[in-house]
């Protein structure tokens, strides 16, 4: 199955190998992009609020209405903690059970637009500040991440051992 959010104010479930719509949850907000994990589907919409929803049914579970009413990121879910970033620069770890617990917060210095990423026992999360923050699982160990500095361009020199592609494949 994948799951999509929609700008008509809908999160679709669609059969993967035809296509066709398996069932949609209406909800308040344009839903961003969402997670899926052990049978529940997660999502933040742009009214503030983190929905989860039963992935083969599409019956609501439960859901957690931030009261700054933010905009909240895609989502990504490991190890029964749900993540999300909002407008105000903050990421969040929620644990999972019958209702989000806020197992921790930390502030980025810009707005989180991008959902966050977890590899390793790591959560990435980009900012719109330039940076990529890195946090253990817990939230804390923060590591601030810049942008590369850029190379002096008078010590940048063309790789001529390397072969030209003459096919293009599309």
């Amino acid at each position: 199955m994948v799951y999509v959010g929609s700008q008509d104010n809908n999160l679709h479930a669609v059969n993967a190998r035809t296509g066709a719509l398996l069932w949609k949850y209406a909800g308040a907000g344009a839903f961003e992009s969402p997670a899926a994990a052990n049978g529940v589907v997660y999502v933040g919409s742009d009214d503030g609020v983190l929905t989860w929803i039963n992935a083969y049914t599409g019956v609501y579970i439960a859901k957690e209405t931030f009261s700054t009413a933010v905009v909240l990121t895609p989502t990504a879910v490991a190890n029964g903690v749900v993540y999300v970033g909002n407008s105000n620069g903050y990421v969040f770890g929620f644990y999972l059970v019958v209702v989000a617990n806020e197992g921790w917060r930390a502030a980025t210095g810009a707005a989180v637009t991008a959902a966050p990423t977890v590899a390793n026992g790591v959560v990435y999360v980009a900012s719109q500040d330039s940076n990529l923050y890195a946090y253990d699982l817990n939230g804390g160990g923060q590591t601030k991440m810049g942008p590369p500095e850029r190379p002096d361009p008078k010590m940048l020199q063309p790789n001529w051992e390397l072969e030209l592609s003459t096919s293009l494949s599309r």
